[in-house]
């Protein structure tokens, strides 16, 4: 179900009058949107757009000042959010949960590692809590 009457209507009004001072709008489709990426900012009760920035790959970019990154739309479609102190993209869910296992697995072999010095140190005769 479509919420396009609401986002730039209703949803709009409400949020202005909370003093949201930013609101976006992404329509991963294209479908109602033109560009994709809509950003608004807040000034006196009254949302004012925000202009877009072309890069020279064809990625649109929006600066968010309350978040102090930029909301990017790739080339192939896809949101980003990129810091522009560090010039990283910030990871996508699935990114991170790669990661994350990624980070599990080596402490893991690390662990394992160390209990098997630890038993080849015992049976050499030394303590390993020793050393």
């Amino acid at each position: 179900m479509s919420t396009r009457s609401q986002d730039q209507g209703a949803k709009k009004g409400i949020y202005a009058f909370l003093g949201v001072q930013e609101y976006f709008q992404y329509d991963p489709t294209g479908d109602y949107l033109a560009p994709q990426l809509q950003g608004l900012h807040l000034v006196e009760g009254n949302y004012f757009p925000m202009t877009p920035t072309s890069l020279p790959d064809g990625t649109s970019s929006i600066s968010s000042q309350v978040l102090g990154l930029d909301l990017r739309v790739l080339p192939d479609g896809k949101l980003r959010f990129y810091n522009p102190t560090t010039g990283e993209f910030l990871l996508t869910h699935e990114e991170a949960e790669a990661a994350r296992r990624e980070a599990e697995a080596a402490r893991q072999e690390a662990q394992e590692r160390a209990q098997r010095l630890a038993a080849k140190l015992q049976e050499l005769g030394i303590d390993p809590d020793a050393l």
